[in-house]
């Protein structure tokens, strides 16, 4: 027989309804004897047309030994006082009680379909807009507006000034005054008919095009802002504050580097961009070019005094840091074409091929570039360890709506820190988007041969989509194994030679799209949208709270995005981050997130992420 409330037989005006509870639906384990639900009216119900208080209270719901249970409950009903009433519900293994409310209706309904409901009191719904309209446009002295709010309709008032001057204000002649051009009163767009107009102008980028003259309101009143806009393509703006500005190259191709220039210039928000050395002896003229080789140089912004630098040449790919306060670190060599051997002996003929036509589809099937709104972002990865993970790390995740990633290896499943939780019960939290899953290798142990090697990575992936069948794996989560070789050279993936010149490197390519790595400097990462290989991640099995807030303190000052990684076996241990401390981490992020200071993504989506 199901449980019910108090006086809830006594009021027929407030129908009830029986509530199904099956643990298997809460997706954390198997079934279990004992288990209990708690159901709590947090205040009395009075049903007015029965004369009956149905009482506050608490309802215990004991499950039976298939993990499952029924209770009546009472079903919403606005008639009844007061008006906006919930029912708590607790699962005593949930950290967080929750509110839900039951429909109508005559058959039993199960409480895992019960969304808990969005509440809109009366006095918000009138600042809640479901429709825009002009009120009315009257004539003034000067431009205003004003917006009122009312019963959810954005009510417009507009005051212009009489007369005006169409927003397309015709051509310019060379005799034109273009710094005269400012204020509200020469706002518009101009045309500039031919090249010898534009040189005469003194406009960058000489070619016919387009002069765009904004203007905003400030406490001086003239603050305006020229766009220009060549038909020979490029984005060139300058602003006037009482004097004008110099012009800035806002495209993302710049063009040619000028001779005599210093590349430790090209560290600011307006120098981002894509710019090219044509020749050997333009690059011999560059001031802090890696090699004098003519090539591409790609200058990423991310925050004051904090850039990066990419060239890519024949030579190789060179890269290097701005960090605040300790200034330009040496160029890196990455790889060149040399690197890359003629024929790879474990992973097909053209690993970097293959990687890059994954990285394609990883790209469409991500949506491309998942963007952050100029925010830094943090991700957090939890490596195998699935029993604590399912009792200690996945309730706070899901109280917080945060989607972590479980690197697992596919041939430990039997494993003690793994005890209690199977494929199948991994493959609901894929299915219901609760976690990512990324390839950790076969058996977290060291190949010695290419059989081995081919085991741990290529087998092992295999085996974990097949386990896994709703899960999308295209990461490789590099293990740390104890060893002197590890990986037969590879090691931990320290430098991105070794994703190109050691077997597993490029059997991790070829069958990944994307790889972590411990190249040192980059835990905290570029947030341009482009997928790099072998990044390091934040370990935090052993730091403290205040050194996990210092770090993401500073993806946000930085603009940059934070990996951060757990062993959940590792919680509650001597010495060990606890628990609550991690509680007390996703607490920080999410109030981080929440101000609009910081962006929370999943790992996947930390790989393509961009600030701009």
């Amino acid at each position: 027989m199901a449980s019910s409330f108090p006086n809830l037989g006594r009021a027929p005006s407030l129908p009830s309804r029986i509530v199904t509870v099956d643990l298997a639906e809460t997706h954390i384990g198997q079934p279990e004897t004992g288990a209990k639900v708690d159901f709590t009216l947090p205040q009395d119900i009075h049903v007015r047309a029965d004369g009956v208080i149905v009482q506050a209270g608490t309802v215990t719901l004991e499950l039976d030994a298939n993990g499952r249970g029924e209770i009546r409950l009472p079903c919403y009903s606005s008639a009844s006082k007061p008006e906006d009433w919930v029912i708590l519900v607790k699962k005593h293994w949930a950290p967080y009680p929750y509110p839900i409310r039951v429909p109508a209706g005559n058959t039993k309904i199960s409480l895992a379909s019960l969304e808990p409901p969005v509440e809109v009191s009366d006095a918000m719904a009138k600042f809640v807009p479901t429709d825009a309209v002009v009120r009315s446009i009257k004539e003034g002295s000067q431009w205003a507006a004003s917006a009122e709010v009312d019963g959810g309709i954005i009510n417009l008032d507009f005051t212009v000034p009489p007369g005006g001057t169409a927003w397309p204000r015709g051509g310019l002649n060379t005799s034109a005054d273009l710094d005269g051009l400012f204020g509200q009163a020469s706002a518009g767009i101009y045309r500039i008919q031919t090249q010898q107009i534009a040189s005469a102008l003194g406009l960058p980028s000489p070619a016919p095009g387009v002069l765009t003259v904004q203007w905003t309101r400030s406490v001086s009143g003239d603050d305006s802002m020229h766009i220009w806009e060549p038909a020979t393509g490029g984005r060139f703006t300058r602003r006037y504050t009482g004097t004008w500005s110099t012009w800035v190259n806002d495209s993302w191709i710049k063009g040619a580097i000028t001779s005599g220039d210093d590349l430790d210039a090209y560290s600011t928000f307006a120098a981002q961009g894509v710019y090219r050395v044509g020749t050997a002896a333009e690059a011999a003229a560059i001031a802090h070019i890696p090699t004098n080789a003519p090539g591409t140089l790609t200058v990423t912004w991310s925050g004051a005094d904090r850039a990066y630098h990419e060239y890519s040449c024949l030579h190789g790919i060179f890269i290097r840091q701005l960090n605040a306060g300790a200034g330009w670190s040496d160029w890196t060599r990455l790889a060149t074409l040399a690197d890359i051997p003629d024929s790879p002996t474990a992973s097909g003929p053209d690993a970097g091929l293959a990687n890059s036509l994954l990285q394609e589809d990883f790209s469409r099937r991500m949506g491309g570039r998942i963007l952050t709104g100029g925010k830094g972002a943090v991700a957090f990865r939890f490596d195998h360890g699935l029993a604590a993970f399912q009792t200690k790390v996945l309730p706070l995740l899901q109280a917080r709506g945060i989607v972590g990633s479980q690197a697992i290896n596919s041939r430990n499943w039997d494993y003690p820190e793994n005890e209690g939780v199977t494929p199948e019960i991994v493959n609901v939290w894929v299915r219901d988007g609760l976690v990512e899953i990324w390839n950790h290798s076969a058996t977290h142990t060291n190949p010695t041969s290419l059989a081995e090697l081919e085991r741990e990575i290529i087998t092992g992936l295999a085996e974990l989509r097949t386990q896994l069948p709703d899960a999308q794996i295209d990461g490789w989560a590099v293990p740390g194994v104890n060893a002197t070789d590890p990986y037969m050279g590879f090691g931990t993936g320290t430098s991105v030679q070794d994703f190109y010149q050691t077997d597993a490197g490029r059997m991790i390519l070829t069958h990944h799209a994307v790889a972590t790595g411990h190249i040192p400097g980059t835990h905290r990462r570029v947030l341009d949208g482009r997928i790099r290989q072998g990044q390091h991640q934040y370990t935090i099995d052993s730091r403290s709270i205040t050194e996990i807030k210092t770090e993401i303190d500073q993806a946000i000052t930085e603009k940059t995005g934070l990996q951060i990684m757990l062993h959940p076996s590792q919680l509650d241990l001597e010495g060990k981050l606890t628990t609550p401390e991690l509680e007390e981490m996703l607490d920080y992020a999410v109030v981080k997130q929440t101000n609009g200071e910081l962006v929370i993504l999943s790992p996947y989506q930390l790989m393509i992420a961009s600030s701009s």
